[in-house]
């Protein structure tokens, strides 16, 4: 969805975007299954180090 900024109606606009990410949020979640734990199980099982590559953000997700 393109969102249009108009002059003076900027906390509609910030609203619209909020209500858009929230929903792209739960639709995601309903998508998860056994395999996002398996995921994480198998990283929680590495021996050393996990690489994560990225611009930005990425890094910053991955200390996390």
């Amino acid at each position: 969805m393109l969102i249009q900024i108009k002059q003076g109606s900027h906390i509609e606009t910030i609203k619209e975007v909020l209500v858009e990410e929230a929903n792209a949020i739960l639709e995601f979640s309903n998508t998860l299954d056994s395999e996002i734990n398996n995921t994480v199980e198998m990283i929680l099982a590495c021996k050393g180090r996990l690489v994560v590559t990225g611009v930005g953000k990425s890094g910053i997700i991955g200390k996390k």
